[in-house]
């Protein structure tokens, strides 16, 4: 097969299997906000100042609240100062200049749908450039070797070459197994919701699996997203009081998939691929996150790895980077 031929169907592949996943979890969204609409809201507030009644009752017989302090007020008073921090007018004030909130000025309406379609247009315009970049690396896999050789001195050439290469070979095994643990939790979650009843499974673990990606955090955001649709079904059909059971299951659910993950899929992943320490691969995670935020601990890992590579090849005779680098002779 020409490599233009299979450079194009290699794309068409990846164009075809991502609108497949947007085609089958759209009407998955459609649905959750159909249940988000049908939630009467008089009816939950009512609930759930029963279930309030009830734990305050419990709260002053313990004396862990005072007997002239209300739960439901304490309650309204941080959900205001909540709504009192997020200024609707600074909110507003964003989308253009010129926003009198209250006097009946839409002013920056014309501000806020043109930075509307300022956004769509740059997002088809990159997605056009990422498919026409990805076309030509890979019709020649050995362009992007080329274009940075034509920076490198002829005494480097080798080991530039050799970094390459093993940076190629580390970060696709990296990639791979990353790919499966994604596979392996959606197929983990999505068999445990489906068999406590929960409702709108596929996305949730959808949801979880690439939440996960995020190291030590993730599973906390995946789980909480999962708690809030989870409930949001039984929500909507007025079924309060199986809201609590219902949460507590899908947290079960998730920390038994995430304890099969961090015994079993992480050390093969984070250790194996990347021949790291487990110690070692959490103090870069906290080092990058510390700096980087979220993003940070999602580039640790593999930008740790093309670090120690490099470090191995052009400072392999410093002591400190030979000891980085030393298990990747394995």
């Amino acid at each position: 097969m020409p490599n233009w031929l299979a450079a194009f169907l290699a794309v068409f592949i990846i164009l075809a299997v991502s609108c497949a996943i947007v085609a089958v979890f759209v009407p998955l969204l459609s649905n959750q906000a159909q249940q988000i609409s049908n939630i009467n809201i008089d009816d939950m507030g009512e609930a759930m100042n029963r279930r309030l009644d009830s734990f305050s009752v419990f709260l002053h017989r313990y004396g862990l609240l005072p007997a002239d302090m209300s739960l439901q007020s304490e309650l309204q008073r941080a959900v205001n100062e909540l709504f009192d921090s997020l200024s609707l007018s600074s909110v507003i004030e964003r989308f253009g200049n010129g926003v009198v909130v209250g006097d009946g000025n839409f002013g920056f309406l014309p501000g806020m749908i043109s930075r509307l379609f300022a956004a769509i247009g740059n997002f088809f315009m990159g997605l056009f450039s990422v498919v026409f970049i990805l076309f030509f690396f890979l019709k020649d896999d050995t362009l992007f070797g080329k274009l940075i050789m034509v920076f490198v001195p002829d005494s480097y050439s080798e080991r530039v070459i050799n970094a390459l290469v093993n940076i190629k070979k580390m970060l696709s095994r990296y990639f791979i197994g990353l790919v499966l643990e994604i596979f392996a939790m959606f197929v983990l979650e999505s068999i445990g919701l489906t068999i406590i009843g929960v409702d709108g499974a596929l996305l949730i673990a959808a949801l979880g699996g690439f939440c996960n990606v995020i190291p030590y955090i993730g599973p906390l955001i995946g789980g909480s997203l999962g708690v809030i649709i989870g409930t949001t079904a039984l929500m909507g059909a007025g079924n309060y009081d199986a809201i609590l059971l219902q949460a507590i299951l899908i947290v079960v659910v998730f920390a038994i998939a995430n304890l099969i993950d961090n015994m079993l899929l992480q050390p093969v992943i984070y250790s194996k691929s990347v021949n790291a320490h487990p110690l070692e691969i959490f103090l870069v995670i906290l080092i990058f996150g510390s700096f980087g935020g979220i993003v940070g601990m999602l580039l640790a890992i593999p930008g740790y790895t093309v670090i120690r590579i490099i470090a191995k090849e052009f400072l392999g005779n410093i002591e400190i980077f030979r000891k980085i680098s030393g298990r990747l002779e394995d």
